[in-house]
Formats: C-alpha cells, sequence, structure tokens
C-alpha cells in the first residue's frame, strides 16, 4: 500500500502552510476544503 504523502503533490501542501504563516484562517479553510474534495481525507 502505498503512503498517503507520496500521492500528494507538494505544490498542493504549500499554500496550505503559506495560509498558516501568514495567519489567513479564511484562505487556510477555503484550501482545506479544496484538499478535502480533491483527495477524500480530513486531517
Amino acid at each position: 500500500m502505498k503512503s498517503l504523502a507520496t500521492e500528494i503533490p507538494v505544490n498542493t501542501i504549500i499554500p496550505v502552510f503559506t495560509a498558516i504563516g501568514d495567519r489567513q484562517w479564511q484562505k487556510f479553510k477555503d484550501l482545506e476544503a479544496d484538499f478535502i474534495s480533491q483527495h477524500g481525507v480530513e486531517g
């Protein structure tokens, strides 16, 4: 079984970390919702 981390491109994760670092909570929530809809996983 493949690890989930190897299936998700880094350029998908970086904007999430950037939003957190910039304390842009609404942007983070939007990116999180997009991530969940694309990958079907929740954090």
